[in-house]
């Protein structure tokens, strides 16, 4: 879902330094926080996107009736 430096920052587990320096990157730059964000809901979009949704939902059911 994430993709770093894409439409968000990954850290490392337990690392509460790499959480704030991250942090503090974004807190100084608008710019590249409203990218992530624009980036982060195409990303959405494009994985739940309803029609794409319900047409693999209808063709798991296909295979199911169909043995």
């Amino acid at each position: 879902m994430v993709r770093d430096g894409d439409n968000g920052l990954l850290v490392p587990v337990r690392d509460p330094h790499a959480l704030a320096s991250a942090i503090e990157r974004l807190l100084g730059d608008p710019g590249r926080r409203q990218e992530m964000g624009r980036s982060g809901r195409r990303r959405a979009e494009q994985l739940f996107d309803v029609q794409l949704i319900v047409r693999a939902t209808l063709d798991v059911y296909d295979r199911v009736a169909a043995g």
